[in-house]
């Protein structure tokens, strides 16, 4: 008994402190990218957008500083052909997208009414729908140009596309990015406004059948509510190793341990 006890005092006190450090991480932290701000940067595949004429690209950011024309995307071929967006452009301090055939005098360009916050998630899209294009912060239109002409199809075959970084020489950006998402498609306003609640990006990520081991309820975050569950599970003298759509073991050992907390870490 002295040993069954000791164990389970071990297994709480593990468990106390895992919750508690889970407590102060934001929810969208559990499965970003993080960018220092110096030479970080993601690449996406050659022609990304080459098929596209209507689109929405949606992100969720977190700043940790910004500078003046950092880029959130940038897809192009170079500085004569790209389309990118800013958390803030040099010229009017306002977050901004444009695209382009014809270097930086030829952009064609949505601009915000202020510049992105640092240090607070933020919910960021662009739709393109025949010549309007919309700019939405936090589910809200915060610019519109119903003049544009160029679509990403009018880009060619982009062979450089980066998330966190530049066509240019400007700097890169210092901060976290979750749920980017490309349509082929310009969502409507309602649309958008559930991106930035999170609710339709759960919604699509499950229809396409597609869920992380470690989110156990099926929320499409990873978070203190998951690891509550793996605790309990982990604690019960009768653990359950099926659930109705998932299962608490997440390395398949039959056997709840640490290597499933050490998975759901991971993800």
């Amino acid at each position: 008994m002295t040993g069954d006890r000791q164990l389970f005092n071990h297994k709480a006190s593990i468990a106390a402190i895992l919750a508690v450090l889970l407590i102060f991480i934001p929810p969208l932290m559990a499965a970003t990218v993080n960018l220092d701000g110096t030479n970080d940067y993601v690449s996406l595949p050659s022609g990304v957008v080459s098929g596209l004429t209507d689109f929405t690209i949606s992100v969720w950011v977190y700043l940790d500083t910004i500078s003046d024309w950092s880029r959130i995307f940038d897809f192009g071929t170079g500085t004569s052909v790209n389309m990118f967006l800013t958390p803030r452009n040099g010229s009017t301090g306002t977050v901004r997208f444009a695209i382009t055939t014809g270097g930086a005098g030829g952009e064609q360009i949505i601009d915000g009414n202020n510049a992105l916050s640092a240090n607070e998630w933020t919910h960021v899209a662009v739709t393109l729908s025949h010549n309007i294009g919309i700019l939405y912060v936090n589910g809200e239109e915060v610019g519109r140009n119903s003049e544009m002409s160029l679509t990403p199809y009018s880009l060619g075959v982009t062979t450089q596309n980066y998330i966190g970084k530049s066509q240019y020489e400007d700097p890169g950006i210092d901060g976290c990015f979750d749920d980017f998402l490309l349509y082929s498609n310009a969502l409507s306003a309602a649309d958008v406004a559930e991106l930035a609640n999170g609710i339709t990006t759960c919604r699509e990520v499950q229809s396409f059948g597609y869920r992380l081991s470690a989110d156990l309820n099926g929320d499409c975050r990873i978070d203190l509510s998951d690891l509550v569950l793996l605790v309990n599970q982990w604690l019960s003298t009768n653990p359950q190793t099926e659930e109705p759509n998932y299962s608490l073991d997440l390395v398949v050992n039959d056997n709840i341990s640490f290597t499933d907390f050490a998975a759901m870490a991971e993800q």
